[in-house]
């Protein structure tokens, strides 16, 4: 049994995927010699404050929130051998574009490739027991039709951008995206704040805007607007701000603007948005 010393141990993370290269050596009268690699990290779970909820997940000692996808990897060409390698590696790189750090992998025990790619493109794993289905799969099989690819792995039409629901910071808002209402009448909009991005964002306010078009089509960009501090708390959800808006008194479609931003930095041209 041999040892290495690490002084100064590099840790992998999916953002950046340090890997060590390894050669191993057997002597003798014809030396037999495997090149390799390995990575160093650590899982652990750290408990929260709030009572009934689970313990935190943290890599390499801070608070992670996993973001992950079924992932079959079935091949229309192969069925269980994917006919190239790139559709491994594409696959990887398509599940990190879309925001996703975790891949689950069941049915089947998987191409060593995967684990390689895995590894140096930067994706964790989770090979589980077989288990039933769920909504969010990366791609596609012969018979579902609720991954973010087809299975021929091209893209599909949402109409939107699916990698939304993949975002680290929102602000989410407690009403319909639509609603009829009488002319004058009050509305109270709850918006929350949700802050589970891994760099921690302070100073952060809040701005909203209404604006609308009355019944002979004129513009009305600033109908009421403000902005305010609010706390956006790390890895949690909760109240930011409770916003009143008062409509016209005339008929108008309207339509409101909230977003949460950072203060300029020297880096910056303008405030960045969550």
């Amino acid at each position: 049994m041999g040892r290495v010393s690490l002084p100064d141990v590099s840790l992998w993370d999916p953002n950046d995927p340090l890997l060590y290269k390894l050669k191993l050596t057997l002597l003798g009268d014809i030396p037999d010699v495997v090149h390799s690699y390995f990575g160093m990290r650590s899982l652990s779970e750290r408990p929260v404050a709030e009572a009934g909820a689970p313990a935190a997940l943290c890599l390499n000692g801070r608070q992670i929130y996993i973001r992950g996808a079924l992932y079959q990897s079935f091949f229309p060409d192969g069925i269980y051998t994917a006919g190239d390698v790139s559709v491994i590696q594409n696959d990887i790189l398509f599940a990190k574009s879309a925001g996703f750090d975790l891949l689950r992998v069941h049915i089947k025990i998987d191409d060593p490739l995967l684990f390689y790619y895995a590894d140096t493109l930067g994706i964790l794993r989770r090979h589980g027991k077989l288990s039933a289905y769920i909504f969010t799969e990366l791609h596609d099989v012969e018979w579902e039709r609720n991954g973010f690819l087809n299975y021929d792995r091209t893209p599909k039409s949402f109409g939107y951008d699916p990698t939304i629901i993949n975002h680290g910071d929102v602000l989410p808002i407690d009403a319909p995206p639509i609603r009829l209402c009488q002319p004058g009448e009050n509305v109270i909009l709850e918006v929350m704040s949700s802050h589970f991005c891994r760099r921690k964002r302070t100073d952060v306010t809040l701005h909203w805007r209404l604006s609308g078009i009355d019944s002979i089509g004129w513009v009305h960009n600033d109908l009421t607007s403000g902005s305010a501090p609010i706390p956006f708390t790390h890895h949690r959800v909760e109240l930011a701000q409770r916003l009143d808006f008062h409509l016209p008194n005339e008929t108008h479609h309207c339509h409101r603007i909230i977003l949460a931003q950072e203060p300029v930095s020297r880096l910056q041209k303008r405030p960045e948005p969550l």
